[in-house]
């Protein structure tokens, strides 16, 4: 750990920086050197594509490049109370039961009257 309180003899004078070569240069790093490969290195992901076993993991390393990953629920007790934050977080309930569970019905029966509709046309007139 750094001494807090450095004597006088070793403390910066006045005018004087820490780092005066100034911020470390990254062209020669490893990074820099995997950026100069993104072409190949999506090109092997796209012929990944045609391969049923790396097919899905090359998907997802392709979106995940040029999309981003996608954003995480976080879900944190603070004070004794549940926060959820995030893109995932659970839609805000501005029905009851009843009046869910009355849509919900609803929607099924009209479902349920489609499927009836169509495994069932109405006959066609002769000549039609």
């Amino acid at each position: 750990m750094a001494n807090p309180n450095p004597s006088p003899a070793t403390r910066w004078k006045p005018g004087h920086v820490g780092n005066p070569g100034g911020r470390y240069s990254y062209h020669n790093t490893l990074e820099s050197k995997a950026r100069k490969l993104t072409d190949k290195a999506l090109e092997a992901l796209v012929l990944d594509l045609a391969v049923p076993d790396r097919r899905a993991a090359a998907a997802c390393a392709i979106l995940d490049r040029g999309w981003g990953k996608p954003a995480q629920a976080i879900a944190a007790q603070i004070h004794g109370h549940l926060t959820v934050s995030g893109i995932d977080r659970p839609p805000e309930i501005t029905e009851t039961y009843e009046e869910w569970l009355e849509r919900r019905r609803t929607e099924l029966d009209a479902i349920e009257q489609a499927a009836i509709t169509v495994s069932n046309p109405p006959e066609k007139a002769n000549g039609q």
